[in-house]
């Protein structure tokens, strides 16, 4: 795998769409899930991870698609995404088995506040404070270490009333660390 390199040109909406043409040209189509073989065998995990893009649980584990579900957060959080693990569970008929958490050091989450988030909104808007007030970014806030956040993420998928036990039961926690690209496990 080639190293990590960050950006040093910015990609516009316009350049996406072209390499979005692009790949359509030369990309084979798509099957239909009613053109799935009988043998087909659902993704059973869920892995809940940072929109960091220095961090890809898709080549970390080296998925291939449909192996996995993969849904990127700020933070790696679950919480202020329930419903797609709700929605996921519906749709494969209570079939994961597994999720997965994995946060990061580093994070940008751990260098911002509800506070300033709040902060910012307030200022491009005007007579909502009150409800701005009342949203809840369940960020780090880095007041708190990396291991409590995956724990307290760990806490909440264990004792949510809308999540199937066995499947909490299964929920784990990472750390991943940059510079050893190791996860290590959060009890």
């Amino acid at each position: 795998m080639a190293p990590f390199t960050f950006p040093t040109e910015e990609v516009t909406f316009a350049d996406l769409l072209l390499r979005s043409a692009e790949y359509a040209k030369s990309a084979d189509p798509l099957p239909f899930m009613s053109e799935a073989p009988k043998n087909f065998v659902k993704p059973t995990v869920a892995i809940f991870a940072c929109c960091d893009f220095r961090f890809s649980p898709e080549e970390h584990f080296k998925l291939r698609k449909g192996e996995a579900f993969v849904i990127r957060t700020m933070g790696g959080n679950v919480r202020p995404y329930l419903n797609d693990l709700l929605y996921l569970e519906a749709l494969l008929n209570n079939e994961l088995r597994d999720i997965i958490i994995i946060h990061h050091e580093d994070c940008g989450t751990t260098r911002i506040s509800e506070e300033m988030i709040k902060n910012n909104i307030k200022a491009q808007t005007s007579n909502l404070d009150s409800e701005i007030d009342n949203i809840k970014f369940y960020m780090h806030d880095g007041r708190s270490n990396l291991e409590n956040s995956v724990r307290a993420e760990l806490k909440f998928i264990r004792e949510s009333p809308y999540i199937r036990k066995d499947l909490a039961a299964n929920a784990r926690g990472f750390v991943f660390y940059l510079k050893t690209n190791s996860l290590v496990e959060i009890k």
